[in-house]
């Protein structure tokens, strides 16, 4: 993209833009028109990275009809100064200056969200006075996520905690899945490095090849964190069992129960278990949902994994310590460098950025650690890779 045009945009916005916020928007212009690679910018404080990379992404969106912006965060805090700030803003100057018009939305997980079902469940056989009783009344139709709750409320009533009232990946609410699908559905999903890490294991709602999608992931050097938690997944059966036992025939019903069944004898009882014969019943409860999941009209989110625990990691079996729910467990040592091959071939652009993704001041040795966390090496799919550090932070006055 023109530089003159990405500067005409901030002096739209009544910003002054500094030289290296320029330099920075310019990288990202540059990156993002790089299909399937990725791209390393640290930026610093002072380099003014939020709208460093918007104007640009947003302008390349307004040109290429048809793609998509996805912008993750690790924080619900930058997620909402996006949200509620930055993004309306650019929306304004990128119609003013192309004449479109882009929707955007912020995509969350269930856990965000209240499940009235799980609220009443956990009020039950309490003594509720009749100011606490309204206030559990709006939290029951609260529609907005459970943070927000807390921000316009000071805190959830009968010191209810979020994990107690959330929704659960087994939680049914069509206002949910139509917010969903109408956040899908947007030209700038804002969304959280969780749900980029979850679509990641299931192969792609957020970043599917059908539709060309831009990718920045900012806070960036959190994001192998979250990942490397992936390394151990577990497939809880007795939770897969009660999502679609009612779609199951009667024989269907039966072997299901008998191999959990069997994996509670193989385990005897025990937590995690790695064995030839655990191997051998973990691909074979693996095969039998997936044939099961095959036939079915909607396949519950649980069962999307199924492909992906058989084809990384080693497999093994595992009851869990309290409710004793038998569960296929898979290893992937390998879970958070598999990243670079999930950008390749469905990111029309992606981007890591961060104020401290380098850990020295040489770009190429400092994100060594990176490129080698992220499978980027390996892959082979590296792009720009450069630091902005910003020489003069202006002037404070009081």
């Amino acid at each position: 993209m023109d530089e003159s045009l990405i500067a005409s945009a901030f002096e739209k916005m009544g910003k002054q833009p500094r030289p290296i916020q320029l330099d920075y928007a310019k990288a990202v212009s540059e990156s993002l028109e790089n299909p399937g690679v990725v791209s390393l910018l640290h930026a610093e404080t002072g380099v003014g990275k939020s709208l460093g990379y918007l104007i640009p992404a947003t302008a390349l969106l307004a040109q290429k009809p048809g793609s998509r912006l996805v912008i993750a965060t690790q924080s619900h805090a930058l997620l909402n100064q996006l949200s509620e700030k930055d993004v309306p803003d650019i929306r304004k100057v990128v119609q003013e200056m192309t004449g479109r018009t882009l929707s955007f939305s912020k995509l969350l997980g269930r856990s965000n969200y209240v499940d009235p079902h799980r609220v009443e469940s956990a009020i039950f056989g309490r003594v509720i006075n009749d100011a606490e009783q309204k206030l559990i009344d709006v939290l029951v139709g609260w529609s907005l996520t459970i943070p927000e709750f807390i921000e316009e409320y000071g805190e959830l009533p009968l010191e209810l905690t979020m994990g107690q009232i959330c929704m659960l990946p087994t939680s049914k609410n069509a206002d949910y899945d139509l917010r969903r699908e109408g956040a899908l559905n947007a030209d700038i999903i804002l969304t959280t490095h969780a749900m980029i890490a979850v679509d990641m294991v299931l192969a792609g709602a957020i970043l599917h090849k059908e539709k060309p999608t831009y990718l920045i992931v900012d806070e960036a050097d959190m994001l192998i964190a979250l990942l490397k938690d992936l390394q151990v997944r577990r497939l809880n059966l007795q939770r897969v069992y009660n999502e679609i036992s009612d779609a199951m025939t009667a024989s269907q019903s039966k072997r299901l129960l008998g191999l959990m069944d069997a994996i509670r004898d193989e385990t005897k009882q025990a937590s995690v278990v790695w064995s030839e014969n655990a191997d051998e019943l973990a691909e074979e409860v693996l095969f039998f949902l997936g044939m099961v999941s095959s036939k079915l009209d909607e396949v519950p989110e649980t069962l999307k994994m199924i492909d992906h625990l058989r084809g990384e990691g080693e497999l093994g079996l595992g009851v869990s310590t309290v409710r004793e729910e038998p569960a296929v467990i898979c290893v992937d040592t390998w879970a958070s460098r598999r990243f670079a091959g999930y950008i390749s071939g469905r990111s029309a652009g992606c981007i890591l950025t961060s104020g401290t993704l380098s850990i020295t001041q040489d770009p190429i040795k400092g994100m060594q650690w990176l490129r080698t966390e992220l499978g980027i090496e390996y892959q082979g799919n590296l792009g720009i890779q450069a630091m902005f550090s910003p020489t003069d932070y202006g002037k404070l006055s009081l």
